[in-house]
């Protein structure tokens, strides 16, 4: 059944169908238009629904609209499930949403108007009397557009406000480039090559970012590595053990002399481990409706979020092409940090090539999106020169893009044994 028959209900179905698709769009929508902009009976039934789940602080999830919000059917003869499966098929991807709540906002300013001109020539009085009315009415449509404009300035003052904190990474040259550190609401993508040691650098960055000398609370979502592989890492970081020894004392199967030579200092590391405040979540899959509603669980739980890795994350929609999956991902990332006002730190992969060819890597090596460039307020690039044998190597830090701050390039030590990578680099070797 398709009872829409007017552009303006088109517009209201493809925003609602968009927001369907990729539920972390609803936000950007509801800074630009309310209930009363739409006409189009299933989109303003559904917006309000998704309104309530909002205002309450809960997931925008399909099973809950259906079960919990709409129960039986509003629709007549159509059952919910058929009308978010129609509304979802007039559009091919939800990165639109912004979009069509802005035609939606202005088609409703329009028949707003239209109804002031008909009532206008429905009433009685002078000419005088008519027209103070009918500026009085446009006055209130155009206040109203004001008062959209001026809450979402307010709420984008107020997460400035509150972004005043930095995290400090522990790597001194890094956060002195930051100004300090890194900044609530901003999005980092660390990328290389497979192997360089950027779920590395991840790990490092969750034991020593502080916030105000304390600790900072850190969500590391790992879709790369199970549960207890980051464990052992994070072990062999904190106790200065090799990886393969951290493993081995945690399954008991550890030779006589790797227990004699580890053994208390792994344990010091465990308890260790268990005192900082770090969320460990090893999702089975990801979508980006997922992590949506895991973070928003959590808020206020964390004071930064990793995210290894990008391009893992599972598209939302059968017809979405990996390169669309990994765009919306990039969006949402962003999304999220200014929402939940956190540094997000996304690893991502860059291209095989890049590590192919005899170069340090740009920005541009990216993989599967340009829109992750766009994105980002930081962009830091890793390299190190694999054919070196020891296990002490240097590491290329490259923080190619840094949105109102100063770039650098600089050294780091780094340990493949245990995973260390150290804060400075002391010796005389170049690249």
């Amino acid at each position: 059944m398709n009872d829409i028959d007017r552009p303006d209900q088109y517009a209201e179905a493809c925003c609602i169908g968009s927001i369907l698709l990729d539920k972390s769009h609803y936000w950007d929508v509801a800074e630009l238009i309310g209930v009363n902009d739409f006409c189009y009976p299933p989109a303003k039934i559904l917006w309000l629904a998704m309104s309530e789940l909002a205002d309450e602080g809960k997931p925008i999830d399909d099973v809950v609209l259906l079960r919990d919000r709409l129960g039986l059917s509003p629709f007549g003869d159509e059952s919910v499930a058929e009308v978010i499966c129609r509304l979802v098929d007039y559009v091919p991807t939800g990165v639109h949403a912004a979009h069509y709540a802005k035609v939606v906002a202005e088609n409703s300013a329009q028949r707003q108007l239209r109804a002031v001109i008909q009532t206008a020539a429905e009433r009685e009085g002078t000419f005088s009397e008519q027209k103070d009315w009918i500026l009085g009415q446009i006055d209130k449509i155009v206040k109203r557009e004001r008062e959209h404009k001026s809450i979402k300035e307010a709420m984008v003052d107020n997460r400035e406000a509150q972004s005043n904190v930095r995290i400090t990474t522990g790597y001194d040259t890094l956060d002195d480039a930051l100004g300090g550190g890194l900044k609530g609401g901003r999005y980092c993508v660390i990328g290389a090559t497979p192997g360089t040691g950027k779920t590395e650098l991840a790990m490092n960055l969750a034991l020593s970012m502080r916030r105000e000398d304390k600790a900072a609370r850190t969500l590391i979502i790992s879709l790369e590595m199970r549960s207890d592989e980051i464990e052992d890492r994070l072990t062999a970081n904190i106790g200065e053990i090799p990886k393969g020894a951290s493993e081995a004392l945690r399954e008991g199967r550890a030779l006589s002399s790797t227990r004699e030579m580890y053994y208390d200092r792994y344990m010091k590391a465990v308890d260790d481990l268990a005192a900082r405040p770090i969320i460990l979540w090893r999702p089975w899959q990801l979508t980006r409706e997922g992590l949506d509603a895991k973070l928003a669980q959590l808020s206020g739980e964390f004071d930064c979020c990793i995210l290894d890795y990008l391009q893992l994350i599972k598209r939302s929609h059968p017809r979405e092409r990996q390169f669309e999956t990994v765009t919306e991902a990039s969006i949402l990332c962003k999304q999220l940090a200014r929402r939940h006002d956190i540094p997000f730190i996304a690893v991502s992969q860059l291209s095989r090539s890049s590590g192919k060819e005899a170069r340090y890597p740009v920005i541009s090596d990216l993989r599967q999106s340009g829109q992750i460039e766009q994105d980002a307020d930081q962009v830091i690039l890793l390299w190190r020169p694999h054919e070196r044998g020891a296990s002490d190597e240097l590491m290329r830090v490259d923080l190619a893009k840094n949105r109102g701050g100063q770039t650098v390039v600089f050294k780091l030590p780094y340990n493949m044994v245990d995973g260390r990578i150290g804060n400075i680099w002391n010796g005389e070797e170049d690249f």
